[in-house]
């Protein structure tokens, strides 16, 4: 995310922030209901991740 903010843009830095607490956020609630309900969490949250270390990666190769 610090990356994100110093390279890319830190007001987006702050929103897919957000983001990625809320998924997180109800994580425990949905680890005792399995794995079908669990992905509900942890696939937005990596999205989330994935996307600002791929922004990152390709926003610092092509300056």
């Amino acid at each position: 995310m610090y990356a994100y903010a110093t390279f890319v843009d830190a007001g987006g830095a702050a929103r897919i922030g957000w983001a990625w607490f809320f998924f997180r956020s109800y994580y425990s609630f949905v680890w005792k209901q399995g794995i079908p309900l669990l992905l509900v969490s942890t696939v937005p949250a990596y999205t989330c991740v994935w996307y600002m270390m791929g922004v990152t990666i390709y926003s610092a190769a092509t300056a």
